[in-house]
């Protein structure tokens, strides 16, 4: 499947999935950071003083206090985190982990518990359904992509009642869902206007279409900020995949993670001050997260070789991170949870049939 030596996450994401008609070594430096301060810095230290509200985590304060990272000082916190998000978020118990299998061919929908119980298909149909993700605020429906005649859609299931809308309705590949945190928008991937990957956002009824980007290179993997102000996604507009950020309506998109290799699919931690994202810098897909309000690097959370890391998802609460593990050269998958430093890796999901794209919801 793949080079063991040196890979390319975007085609081994497009390999790995074998959608034929629904495609899918330098560290990675922060925008504006001298490249040669960009060391890996992985979390050390364990809980310590509880703070008194979320304000004493922010700009390095989780760090003083003795936390490992600063998604577990807000969650030690309980308070609002001054970002729009309060107790219900960072506090929540953690819901159903949602993701796609490659059963015999066929992409389905399922959930599992964190703990690996709990296994339930949610679609069963002779069409491919993946890249699934919950709608905000513990609701029972999840936007997902489905295979097509003339490509993939866009599409709403409803777990409480099990109907299934339809929100997109073009030739081409609409692929990367995510849902806004007001519940009304979808951010998705789409090549509805020939060529290459564009962002675009569409209202939950399908009305509303509006194109994001329209820079050379394909740009994909969107993902909002918690607070709704800002998009998170994939470009190639300056020669290679890389990690940016722009506004909601698509102005001031900015690099914010760089390197000559690639860094794709990033995703905002609860707190909206750290992006997860999976690079190959070292020439094996790793996971990696970087602070966005310090200027710090980036720090690996993943060490492994012969195997492909990618996809992550946040904890509601912050303190963990679920992704795609590949085994090298076979069809293989499974789910994988480490915490937001790196520490206690362990497999969630073991089934033959590969498993991707997990999305982690709010009990």
């Amino acid at each position: 499947m793949r080079n063991t030596t040196r890979v390319g996450l975007a085609a081994l994401a497009a390999a790995a999935l074998a959608l034929a008609a629904c495609e899918r070594s330098a560290l990675p430096t922060v925008a504006g950071e001298d490249p040669a301060a960009a060391t890996m810095r992985p979390g050390t230290g364990v809980a310590g003083t509880t703070p008194a509200s979320a304000d004493d985590c922010r700009h390095g304060g989780w760090r003083d206090l003795g936390f490992r990272n600063q998604g577990e000082c807000i969650a030690a916190a309980r308070h609002s985190d001054g970002h729009g998000h309060d107790d219900d978020v960072h506090g929540a118990g953690h819901g159903p982990i949602i993701f796609d299998r490659n059963v015999d061919g066929d992409h389905e929908l399922f959930a599992i518990e964190p703990d690996g119980t709990g296994l339930t298909q949610l679609t069963d149909n002779d069409v491919d359904d993946f890249y699934p993700t919950w709608f905000p605020g513990g609701s029972s429906k999840i936007a997902f992509s489905r295979r097509a005649p003339d490509g993939c859609d866009i599409f709403i299931l409803d777990l409480a009642t099990g109907a299934t809308s339809q929100v997109t309705d073009e030739p081409g590949l609409n692929l990367f869902p995510d849902v806004s945190p007001d519940g009304r928008r979808i951010a998705f991937a789409s090549t509805r206007d020939g060529g290459e990957y564009e962002i675009y956002v569409v209202n939950v009824d399908g009305t509303g279409l509006t194109r994001l980007t329209n820079a050379p290179g394909a740009d994909r993997d969107p993902d909002w900020s918690r607070d709704g102000r800002r998009i998170a996604f994939t470009s190639a507009r300056d020669g290679n995949e890389e990690i940016y950020v722009m506004n909601a309506d698509g102005t001031g998109a900015v690099r914010v993670v760089s390197s000559i290799h690639q860094d794709i699919r990033p995703v905002w931690s609860p707190n909206d001050s750290i992006l997860a994202f999976a690079s190959n810098w070292d020439g094996n897909p790793e996971i990696f997260s970087v602070r966005l309000d310090s200027g710090s690097s980036p720090v690996q959370l993943t060490f492994t070789t012969s195997v492909i890391n990618t996809s992550p998802a946040w904890s509601p609460d912050g303190r963990s991170i679920i992704f795609d593990r590949d085994v090298a050269d076979r069809p293989l998958a499974d789910l994988w949870i480490i915490n937001a430093d790196g520490t206690g890796e362990h497999q969630v999901t073991t089934d033959p049939a590969p498993d991707r794209n997990a999305d982690w919801g709010v009990r």
